[in-house]
């Protein structure tokens, strides 16, 4: 408590009020007075002392200061949530009532959204005081927030003392009573009522919605018959006619429609038109939700109501074909026509039209049609020859072994052994036969298609029909002489499961049947078989109609089909221009495919005879492009080959030419044969290659130090001169790494007095000095800078300087002999200074002495905004940061040209390390930027849940978690966006975070679920959750949120129905047929074998071994249904699809369950009297498999279960 401490010695010490009064209404950069400060940081103690010191002073202008977001001490107590302080403030100064933030929230607002009871106390007290504030957010009041938590005694005082808030309207133009009846606050909404029944007649101005119709577009029955009761005759539709029914059929409210059809006073609306002239039939129709059509026609709804657009209830499906094979389609075709038999015509117009429209769809995928249909058949037609083959061989009872009837079947003579032979054989050759039909399936033709699936899919019945009969005469044979009663109940189960197979694939549409009575047309469903087709036969028909048009179309108009080809034209010619891409693109003059020129001739050949009918080009016009390409390409090849390597715009030069030997000799260094040749012709020691090099770069390039120097005694001149890189002889040896040959070039300068050529800099503008840093050349660049420290000034065109060279190789001894030359260069690339790459490298050292000697880099931009200083937060180096801010603490507190503070950019990249030091040496550091975006914000939005539990750690961070950016959003509206439930759970956590403010959109953080994009997922549902539970009083709002969530991935799942069921019975009916080929095999491979004598199994009376049976046959019967069932799944209807998926999966669970019990027993029979721990180990095991493959796959469910508690939803999981 220092300033409690330093306040009180002022008090005891000084006299003078001014210093007193100063010391209290200094403010920080957030406008904060100490006041301020000590609330939001959380410090309650000190603040009441500081209030009380304050009142007693009589400075009352210390207590109303407003911080920069307008917010006074009292809006911070009550958010933050430290009752007996904000009662000691209204008690102090009662004018803190009256101010509004920038958001538009007074105090009492406020502390009505918070939902803790013990703000009932500051509400009391602000209500009384005279003239005191009650407006908040958007448009809304007190009254609207006493609503959202739904608290009906605090909404009956304020109606008493300010009726008029009952009628303002927020920005929506919803009153108070409007939100009641959203919200489906039923409690409030009756309070309200009471208190002024005409409250029930109000309209919303701009949707022009009177409430019943809201409560139909959110479905709140209890709302509305409320509503109802208090007043009978409220307004139930808009000024065009859209009624509450109109708006429950279109928001597909079942429940709210069969309030209005139930409820006398609104009887009427069943006839009542919108604008459009559309009853609620009409759009009834249209959703085909056969539900509500039902429920409408049992009330004798006029059918004959035409629509603006002169179509009845029934042409509203025309709106809804590609709906047409779903099932709600066609009941609520039916129920149209049994309702309407006069208008049955039109119905099956549309029905026809409909089916045109899906064949003419079907037609353009029928590849990927028959790809599914027969992948699907296929895999369950070889499950049956798979098993049935193997079953043919091992015969029930097994074979004989005595010596007259060896090797034949000891039941031959069985009726039931005959029965199961020849049901195997029928099951085998059905099954293969549909697996080669399979096979030949013509991929392209729709027709063949349907004509395909109809013979297979009647094979594949007879095939299972005759395995489970195979199935069940194999195991009667066995067991009936010992075991009648089990043999009798497997034949009945395999035997039945056909007909259960029929009556489970076909249920939704046996129920339909049972609805509908007579009314039901069973042709309806048949949409896949073409209308009028004939077979191959009219197909051929149609194709020969097509031909001429389409041959006409291809030719032109020119020639009849059969016409010969034009002259000149062989028949690999007509076979290659049969495809008319060939002659377009030499009429266009497109580019060929092949690579190689055409001879002319051979192109007027192609060209002339190569196309029936199509257009062509003369010859002379080919000839002529053939002639220009060619040319084209010789006159390319030459010039590739003289062009320099410099580029096409580079100038050869034009000197003397080096003489062959000398060049010779500069490579390999021979001085004694330059000798020679300088004693002949001293002149050719000018010669130059046609890079521009003389022999002194030659040598220098091969590092012939001896060489150089006798090149340097006969010819001094040639030192200076540059080559077409612009590089010297010193230049071209520092960049080929020969550093002491430079050194020597470099004295050879020196004694010359050539101070040019040591500054010479190369076409990229690089002097030696950048290029011995560059290069790591240590020793040099420092003999370098000794001798010519104007070379520390050079600027490269990439703009670096050898100092930030030397800082980026982190070359120290470099670095500080250029920075001790005063004119020296630190400018980098990308605008980028030496002390920046200090701080790349991490150089605590290095960054030390640049900033003591030229501080004002640590300021410095580069081209993205970014100084040093934030640098080191961004790279995480906490080392040379420490060095900034022990050489200038002010270095903690700079921003960025756009606002954004150090600790921003260390939420940014997650360094709490930076952060931890910049908090150290500065306390208060910035914390956000000037749009309000604090580093909780930035660390939540970036996802850096180590630093966001920093922030929640550190007690000068605390009061950003209820701080907004320039949107108004907090940090929890992040959280929830990011649906990061950790995050949101510690927000949650903190008893000071207020969860229901709202941003500039009036948008609470739960509101921000509204995108369902990721809604199937478990982090929404958890974070749904954690918001429930923070926020009980928001459940109604949670709740709509999840029905527009499902509605939006119902429909998402409408669209991609056909590769979701694809998906589904794929994986599902693999799982099935390996389940259905074991057990069936198991079947006959009994466990203990047959006996002998007779062929009957030899455990037949064990318990374990019936126990073993019973759970064989229950799998194989159970995922042979489930195999059969992903045949006749409907891939176009989703609700198809989930009653598919829920029955498929409880088979596929009794299948799993009574396979390993099926291994389980099947082992113990056999190993019980021998082994009996591991009989029963393996029983164990087995049994415990299902429940640890449960748990296993819901776990991640289990885990969130365990972590909410009472708070966990099953219903928000429950998303299709």
């Amino acid at each position: 408590m220092i300033l409690q401490f330093c306040l009180e010695k002022i008090h005891k010490e000084t006299h003078d009020p001014t210093v007193k009064k100063k010391l209290l209404t200094t403010v920080n950069v957030m406008n904060e007075t100490p006041l301020l400060t000590a609330i939001t940081s959380g410090h309650v103690t000190l603040a009441a002392f500081l209030l009380k010191y304050c009142h007693e002073q009589g400075f009352s202008e210390v207590i109303l200061k407003q911080d920069k977001h307008k917010c006074n001490a009292l809006h911070h107590a009550i958010r933050n949530g430290h009752k007996d302080l904000a009662l000691e403030l209204i008690a102090t100064q009662p004018a803190l009532s009256k101010d509004v933030n920038k958001y538009g929230e007074s105090p009492m607002y406020i502390a009505l959204m918070m939902r803790d009871s013990k703000f009932t106390d500051i509400f009391e007290k602000l209500l009384g005081i005279d003239g005191s504030s009650h407006s908040g957010t958007y448009g809304y009041n007190a009254l609207h927030a006493a609503i959202r938590n739904g608290n009906p005694d605090i909404a009956k005082r304020i109606i008493v003392e300010r009726p008029n808030l009952a009628t303002e309207e927020n920005k929506d133009g919803n009153t108070p009573i409007q939100l009641a009846v959203r919200w489906g606050k039923i409690d409030m909404l009756r309070v309200l009522l009471k208190h002024d029944r005409s409250q029930g007649y109000v309209i919303n101005r701009k949707n022009g919605y009177p409430l019943l119709l809201s409560a139909a577009h959110r479905g709140h029955v209890a709302v509305a018959r409320e509503i109802i009761k208090y007043c009978p005759d409220a307004p139930y539709c808009k000024k065009d006619g859209w009624t509450c029914l109109h708006k429950a059929v279109k928001s597909g409210n079942m429940e709210f429609v069969e309030f209005i059809l139930g409820e006398p006073r609104l009887q009427k609306l069943v006839n009542m038109r919108s604008s459009k002239g559309k009853t609620g039939l009409h759009y009834a129709v249209q959703k085909c939700d056969p539900k509500i059509v039902a429920a409408l026609l049992d009330k004798k709804i006029d059918l004959t109501i035409l629509g603006s657009d002169g179509n009845a209830a029934a042409w509203e499906l025309r709106d809804a074909l590609d709906s047409a094979k779903t099932l709600n389609w066609n009941e609520v075709s039916m129920l149209m026509i049994k309702a309407d038999p006069p208008n049955a015509k039109s119905v099956y117009n549309l029905h026809e039209e409909a089916k045109e429209k899906l064949i003419n769809a079907s037609r353009k995928d029928a590849r990927s049609l028959t790809q599914t249909y027969t992948s699907n058949t296929s895999l369950v037609a070889i499950l049956i020859a798979t098993i049935t083959f193997a079953a043919a061989f091992t015969l029930p009872g097994g074979y004989s072994s005595d010596a007259g009837s060896q090797g034949l079947p000891i039941m031959a003579r069985n009726v039931a052994f005959k029965a199961f032979l020849i049901s195997d054989t029928l099951a085998m050759c059905a099954s293969l036969a549909v697996a080669f039909i399979c096979i030949i399936a013509r991929w392209e033709d729709l027709d063949f298609l349907l004509y395909y699936r109809s013979f297979t899919k009647k094979l594949m019945w007879f095939a299972y029909m005759a395995t489970t009969t195979a199935f069940a005469t194999g195991l009667y044979t066995v067991l009936a002489p010992r075991l009648l009663w089990l043999a009798v109940g497997i034949c009945s189960v395999a035997v039945l499961m056909p007909i259960l197979t029929k009556v489970l694939g076909e249920w939704p549409v046996l129920k339909l049947r049972i609805r509908l009575g007579q009314a039901f047309k069973s042709e309806f469903l048949d949409m896949d078989c073409p209308a009028g087709t004939a077979g191959p036969g009219r197909r051929a028909s149609r194709r020969g109609e097509l031909a001429p048009a389409v041959v006409a179309a291809g030719r032109g108009g020119a020639g009849e089909v059969g016409e010969k080809p034009a002259l000149g034209a062989g028949a690999g010619a007509e076979k290659h221009y049969a495809d008319p891409c060939f002659s377009i693109r030499v009429q266009r003059g497109w580019p060929q495919r092949r690579t190689q020129p055409q001879p002319a001739a051979e192109l007027a050949c192609r060209i002339h005879g190569g196309g029936v009918g199509w257009p062509v080009v003369r010859i002379a016009d080919a000839r002529t492009r053939l002639e220009r390409r060619d040319r084209h390409s010789q006159h390319h090849g030459v010039q590739a080959a003289a062009t320099s390597p410099m580029g096409e715009n580079s100038i050869v030069p034009t000197g003397v030419e080096m003489n062959r030997g000398l060049l010779e000799a500069a490579t390999s260094g021979d001085s004694r044969s330059l000798k020679n040749m300088v004693s002949q012709d001293p002149s050719m020691l000018l010669g130059t290659t046609p890079q521009g090099n003389t022999c002194l770069h030659i040598s220098s390039i091969h590092g012939r130090e001896s060489f150089c120097k006798d090149l340097m005694v006969l010819s001094p001149c040639l030192v200076a001169k540059v080559n077409l890189y612009g590089e010297t002889p010193l230049l071209t040896a520092v960049t080929s790494g020969h550093d002491a040959l430079a050194s020597v070039l470099l004295r050879c300068c020196l004694e010359l007095g050539q101070s040019e050529a040591i500054l010479r800099q190369d076409r990229d503008g690089c002097n030696a000095l950048h290029h011995a840093i560059r290069s790591g050349h240590k020793e040099l660049a420092l003999e370098l800078i000794e001798a010519e420290p104007a070379l520390s000034q050079g600027v490269n065109k990439h703009n670096e300087s050898p100092m930030f060279i030397a800082a980026m190789r982190d070359l120290t001894d470099v670095l500080e002999k250029v920075l001790e030359i005063p004119n020296s260069s630190h400018v980098g690339a990308c605008s980028y200074n030496a002390l920046a790459a200090a701080v790349r490298n991490g150089n605590a050292a290095i960054a030390k002495k640049i900033v003591e000697a030229r501080p004002w880099l640590a300021r410095e931009e580069n081209t993205k905004g970014t100084s040093p200083v934030h640098l080191t937060v961004l790279w995480d180096k906490a080392d040379v940061l420490r060095v900034f801010l022990e050489h200038d603490q002010s270095l903690g507190y700079i921003t960025t040209t756009n606002g954004t503070p150090l600790l921003n950019a260390a939420a940014y990249r997650g360094h709490i390390g930076a952060a931890r030091e910049l908090l150290k040496h500065c306390p208060d550091a910035p914390c956000c930027s000037a749009n309000g975006w604090t580093c909780l914000h930035q660390a939540v939005h970036a996802g850096n849940t180590e630093f966001f539990e920093f922030i929640m750690r550190t007690p000068q961070l605390q009061r950003l978690v209820n701080m907004r950016d320039s949107s108004g959003k907090t940090a929890l509206h992040y959280a929830v966006m990011k649906r990061n439930p950790k995050m949101v759970a510690a927000l949650l956590s903190r008893k000071d975070v207020d969860y229901t403010m709202v941003d500039n959109s009036a948008q609470t953080a739960s509101s921000h679920l509204w995108d369902a994009k990721d809604a199937k997922t478990l982090i929404w549902n958890e974070v749904s959750m954690l918001m429930l539970r923070a926020d009980p009083e928001d459940a109604t709002c949670l709740s709509n949120l999840l029905e527009e969530a499902k509605q939006k991935v119902t429909n998402e799942s409408r669209k991609d129905v056909k590769s979701l069921t694809q998906s589904y019975t794929n994986n599902t009916s693999l799982v099935a047929i390996l389940i259905a080929t074991i057990t069936f095999a198991a079947a006959f491979t009994l466990p203990g074998g047959y006996s002998s004598d007779d062929g009957h199994p030899i455990m037949a009376r064990k318990l374990a071994f019936q126990a073993f049976l019973i759970s064989d046959t229950l799998a194989m019967c159970s995922s042979l249904a489930v195999a059969f069932v992903c045949i006749l799944s409907r891939s176009e209807d989703l609700e198809f699809l989930l009653y598919y998926r829920t029955i498929t999966r409880n088979l596929m669970w009794l299948a799993y369950m009574a396979t390993t019990t099926a291994f389980a027993t099947g082992l113990y029979t056999v190993l019980a009297p021998r082994i009996l721990w591991l009989a029963i180990g393996i029983c164990f095991l087995s049994i415990l498999l299902p429940v640890l493959t449960k748990l296993i796959g819901e776990w991640p469910v289990l885990k969130l279960r365990f972590r909410l508690g009472h708070a966990f939803k099953t219903k928000y999981l429950d998303i299709v």
